[in-house]
């Protein structure tokens, strides 16, 4: 025969073996097909419907949020490099626009002197006609980059326009104002390419 040792096994606990006298006789204990450990369980009092929620929605809503400042954080960023990124392109298109108009600049006015020469000199008259056509030619070639000559003579001296390379006495202008045109300035819409350059005069003697 089996002793009872056996059959209760060795790892049986006391209450074990209570619970199997007390349905002794009864046929086999009932066992629970999907056992949940409850909150009471570990804390010694059962939760809340309202604690419950709290903890299933809080945690989300928390990870919500810092997705939405990261995404901020991120627009904003992004947007400080567009801006950036413009204005760098801008003032290195700026730049390279001063040199290359800066060096033409330079061949409007030999075209000039040129022809002021042969103004002077009748004899030279095909060639005034063949100056005159290569000026209106680069002047037009300015104009369609809205590139146009600064207006200065006679005009009071702006140090914003105008450069001042000395000053004269002067019978037509008054004090102030540009009497002579050493070369002529230039600008881009609002923005100056060259200060023209000019004597300033003192007014009369």
């Amino acid at each position: 025969m089996t002793d009872e040792k056996t059959m209760r096994g060795d790892n049986d606990s006391p209450e074990k073996i209570e619970i199997e006298i007390e349905h002794a006789g009864k046929g086999p204990l009932p066992v629970d097909p999907d056992p949940v450990l409850k909150a009471e369980d570990f804390s010694g009092e059962p939760a809340t419907d309202e604690e419950s929620t709290a903890v299933e929605v809080e945690t989300p809503n928390q990870r919500i949020r810092e997705l939405e400042d990261k995404l901020l954080r991120t627009a904003a960023d992004f947007d400080n490099y567009k801006k950036r990124t413009a204005r760098q392109f801008e003032e290195m298109a700026n730049a390279a626009t001063d040199r290359l108009m800066g060096e033409f600049l330079e061949i409007i006015d030999n075209f000039e002197r040129a022809r002021e020469h042969a103004r002077e000199d009748a004899s030279l008259e095909s060639l005034l006609k063949g100056l005159e056509l290569i000026h209106g030619q680069m002047v037009a070639l300015l104009a369609k980059y809205n590139i146009e000559p600064i207006e200065a003579l006679g005009k009071p001296f702006d140090a914003n326009l105008h450069d001042a390379l000395f000053q004269v006495d002067s019978d037509e202008y008054a004090e102030g104002i540009v009497a002579q045109e050493v070369a002529r300035g230039y600008k881009q819409g609002n923005r100056v390419l060259r200060h023209s350059r000019v004597a300033v005069s003192k007014g009369k003697k």
